[in-house]
């Protein structure tokens, strides 16, 4: 088994060679279309992996990613703080900070959810935002106040 992973190392590292000579290239299709290469993100240090392979911003910021790690619903300045160091940490680059975006499987230890037939198709994502309406209004209010950090996009789930 270590002898497999230490082969898929040499792979992914060989294959990152290649990409060298095309790092600084602008995406384009071959009949001359310039396409945007956006990263997905949930955790801070996802930043410099996109930094480092030329994204031109964060396409989708999945703030629910760090909300699992804290203990209770962060405040507005707690998430203020996160949302200002992705900001900051892409440069200027656009960054879409997706709200909330809660389901079965990231349903975070601090939020008492009742139980549903079909949590899939239940409650979820944009209706829980909506239902938890204080709570919406603290993320949102975070990010408009990001925004004065760096260009900011706001994704409803």
């Amino acid at each position: 088994m270590l002898r497999e992973y230490e082969r898929l190392g040499r792979e992914y590292q060989a294959f990152n060679r290649t990409l060298e000579n095309i790092h600084d290239l602008p995406a384009e299709t071959r009949d001359g279309v310039r396409l945007a290469l956006y990263a997905n993100v949930g955790l801070l240090v996802d930043l410099s992996f996109a930094q480092h392979h030329g994204a031109e911003g964060i396409g989708l910021y999945r703030t629910e990613v760090p909300f699992l790690t804290y203990h209770d619903f962060p405040g507005e300045e707690e998430q203020l703080d996160l949302y200002c160091r992705v900001l900051t940490g892409m440069n200027g680059k656009p960054v879409t900070i997706r709200t909330l975006d809660l389901g079965p499987d990231k349903y975070p230890s601090y939020l008492r959810l009742p139980r549903e037939d079909n949590p899939f198709l239940g409650w979820r994502s944009i209706r829980i935002s909506l239902e938890m309406a204080d709570l919406f209004k603290v993320q949102l209010r975070a990010i408009l106040r990001a925004g004065a950090h760096g260009p900011v996009r706001i994704l409803f789930p």
